[in-house]
C-alpha cells in the first residue's frame, strides 16, 4: 500500500515545477524557485529556499517535508531521513490543521494538511503498520475531498485523490481484505485517472509530477498501455524540458521498453544538468541508469567501466550500491570473449562484428551483438538469421537470452513472419528477467516497425 511510491517507479521523487494552468493559475510565486530546485535535484538548495520562503507557515513545512520526501526516495534505506520525514510530516499537517481549526473554509490548509498524511500513510505502509496507514490514508482522503470543492485548490487536490484512487482499485485481493477490515475507502481506476489528467494540466503544483505518474501507471504490469506511458512522458519534457527529473522518467520508460540508445540521450542530457549542484544521490542514480543502457546495448565492458568508477565513490546509497555491484559482476562475466575485447579502443565497427559472428557460428555472443548492429542499421534480412541462432541456442549467457529472444522477434516482424516473432517474444517473456522485457509485451499486441 506504498500510495505515491509504488505509482513512481520510474522517478525516485516528487513535486513539480509550477507552471501557468489553462484557466490561468500559477503557483504562489514565493515557491516557484524551491520547486525548480527541487525537480532538478539540488535538494539542499531547496532546502534553503523553503525555509526562507514568506507566505503561508504551513505550505513553507509542506515543501520542506517535500524535500526530504525527494532526497529518501534517491536513499530508501536511510533510517535518519526516514525519521526526518516523519517528522516534518507530522508538523506539516499539524500547522495546517491548527489553520482549519481556526478557518474551517481555509481551502489551502486542507491541501496541505491532506497531502502530508497521504504521504504519512505511504511512510506508515513502508514501516508495516497497517493500522496507522489506514488511519492516515482516510484522513488524507476526507482532507483531499474537501479541498477539492474549492476552485481555488481543486486542481492540486485531485493528484492525490486521483492517486488514492487509483491505488486504492489496483490493490491485490488480499490487501484489499484488509483494506474492508480498516474500513478504508475503496478506489476508481477510472476516476483515478481523469483526476490525475486534470491535475496533469491544470495544476499549480503537479502537473509535472502528474504526467511522470501517469506515465508510470500506463507502463505498469497492471495496464501495459506503452503508447500511453511514452505519450505522458513526452508531455512531461514539454511540460518541464531539461529538468532532471522529467529527462530521468523519460530515460527509464525508454529501458522499459528496450530502447537504450534513447535512454542514453536522455540521460546524457540529464548528467550535464546534474552537474549544477545537484544531489550526489541523483547524480549516482543517473550514471548507474546509463550503465544500465550501456549494458543493454550489448557494450558490457562500457557498462563495467562506468560502474567500477561509481562504486569508488563515498557515501553511495546502500541500495544503489547494491544493485551497481551485481551489474558489475554481470558484465564482468561476459566482456572476457568475443565482441567487446575487439572494442578497447573505441566502437567495432559493423563488418567487423559480422566478420566476427560468422567466424565463430557456434559462439551465440558475436551473433547476438552483429544481428543488433544489423537491426538497428535497418538490415533485417542480414539480422535475422544470427539473432535467431542466438535465440535458441542454450550456450546463449543466461543474462542476454531473453535479449535475444526479444531481438529476434524484432527481426520477425520486420521479415513479415509474425508467427514466429510471437513464439520469440513469449520466449522472452517466459525466460530470465531482463532489462527491456517489457517491449516483448508491446510487441505481441502490434508488430515492431523498426528501432526508435
Amino acid at each position: 500500500m506504498r500510495i505515491l511510491a509504488s505509482g513512481l517507479v520510474l522517478l525516485a521523487g516528487t513535486a513539480a515545477l509550477p507552471t501557468s494552468s489553462r484557466g490561468g493559475e500559477t503557483a504562489d510565486p514565493g515557491f516557484r524557485e524551491g520547486l525548480t530546485l527541487l525537480h532538478d535535484g539540488r535538494f539542499d538548495d531547496a532546502e534553503v529556499f523553503f525555509g526562507q520562503a514568506g507566505g503561508r507557515p504551513d505550505a513553507s513545512a509542506f515543501f520542506r517535508a517535500f524535500t526530504t520526501y525527494w532526497r529518501l526516495l534517491y536513499d530508501p534505506d536511510n533510517p535518519a531521513l526516514e525519521a526526518d520525514l516523519e517528522r516534518r510530516l507530522l508538523d506539516s499537517a499539524a500547522r495546517a490543521e491548527e489553520a482549519l481549526a481556526r478557518n474551517t473554509a481555509d481551502a489551502e490548509a486542507t491541501l496541505y494538511a491532506g497531502s502530508a498524511r497521504l504521504l504519512l500513510a505511504e511512510l506508515r505502509a513502508s514501516q508495516k503498520k497497517v493500522f496507522a496507514a489506514g488511519s492516515e490514508a482516510k484522513k488524507a482522503k476526507r482532507l483531499l475531498e474537501a479541498g477539492a470543492k474549492a476552485d481555488s485548490v481543486a486542481t492540486d487536490a485531485s493528484f492525490g485523490l486521483g492517486t488514492y484512487n487509483y491505488m486504492a482499485d489496483r490493490l491485490p485481493a488480499f490487501v484489499k481484505g484488509l483494506r474492508a477490515l480498516l474500513f478504508l475507502p475503496g478506489g476508481d481506476r477510472n476516476v483515478g485517472l481523469q483526476q490525475l489528467e486534470r491535475s496533469a494540466t491544470s495544476s499549480r503544483y503537479f502537473r509535472l509530477e502528474a504526467r511522470i505518474l501517469l506515465s508510470t501507471i500506463y507502463a505498469s504490469r497492471h495496464e501495459r498501455m506503452y503508447a500511453e506511458a511514452e505519450r505522458e512522458a513526452r508531455a512531461a519534457l514539454e511540460v518541464e524540458p531539461g529538468s532532471v527529473a522529467a529527462l530521468d522518467a523519460a530515460a527509464r520508460l525508454a529501458l522499459m521498453l528496450a530502447e537504450p540508445e534513447r535512454a542514453a540521450r536522455l540521460l546524457d542530457e540529464a548528467a550535464r544538468k546534474a552537474e549544477q549542484r545537484t544531489d550526489a544521490s541523483v547524480g549516482a542514480s543517473i550514471e548507474f541508469q546509463r550503465a544500465r543502457a550501456e549494458f543493454a546495448m550489448l557494450r558490457p565492458d562500457l557498462a563495467r567501466r562506468r560502474l567500477t568508477a561509481l562504486l569508488a565513490r563515498h557515501g553511495l546509497p546502500r541500495h544503489l550500491a547494491e544493485d551497481a555491484t551485481k551489474l558489475a559482476a554481470t558484465s564482468a562475466s561476459l566482456v572476457g570473449g568475443e565482441p567487446w575485447k575487439h572494442a578497447a579502443a573505441g566502437e567495432t565497427p559493423l563488418d567487423t562484428l559480422v566478420d566476427l559472428a560468422r567466424r565463430a557460428p557456434a559462439d551465440p555472443v558475436p551473433s547476438l551483438a552483429a544481428g543488433r548492429a544489423l537491426l538497428r542499421a535497418g538490415r533485417t534480412e542480414e539480422a535475422f538469421p544470427l539473432l535467431l541462432s542466438a535465440a535458441r541456442s542454450s550456450a546463449t549467457p543466461r543474462p542476454l537470452s531473453g535479449m535475444a529472444k526479444l531481438l529476434a522477434g524484432q527481426a520477425a516482424d520486420l521479415a513479415g513472419k509474425r508467427t514466429e516473432a510471437l513464439d520469440l517474444y513469449r520466449g522472452a517473456i517466459e525466460g530470465p528477467s531482463f532489462l527491456g522485457r517489457d517491449a516483448a509485451y508491446r510487441y505481441q499486441r502490434a508488430p515492431f516497425r523498426g528501432p526508435a
